[in-house]
């Protein structure tokens, strides 16, 4: 579980067009980095909607990758939406509260995930 959640790359999908199985195929060129995962790899599964899914990866040709979504962790675009107006700046109010600390404001990365 701990090695799993080293790295959580993000790729671009289409949740709409699933294969019999049910398994997303999507392009690497669709990564959010020039990292590449591996088979058996945990990614995070992001659509043109905002909608999130982890999924694993199962085959890799090329720059084409199949990975079976768990759909336990499906957030959808509205509540992705949502985490968006939580990013805030140094001495900056995030969603009208003021820092605890004079210059100081909560670390917020914008992404919300759900719990496994």
């Amino acid at each position: 579980m701990i090695a799993e959640l080293l790295r959580l790359l993000q790729i671009g999908a289409d949740f709409n067009a699933l294969d019999a199985e049910g398994r997303v195929r999507t392009s690497l060129r669709f990564t959010w980095t020039p990292e590449i995962p591996s088979v058996g790899e945990w990614v995070l599964l992001t659509d043109a909607e905002g909608n999130n899914c982890r999924a694993c990866v199962e085959e890799i040709e090329g720059l084409s990758l199949l990975a079976r979504p768990d759909w336990t962790t499906w957030i959808p675009g509205q509540i992705a939406q949502l985490s968006q107006s939580f990013v805030g700046a140094v001495g900056q109010d995030v969603i009208g509260v003021k820092p605890l600390t004079e210059g100081t404001a909560p670390r917020v990365t914008g992404h919300l995930q759900a719990a496994v």
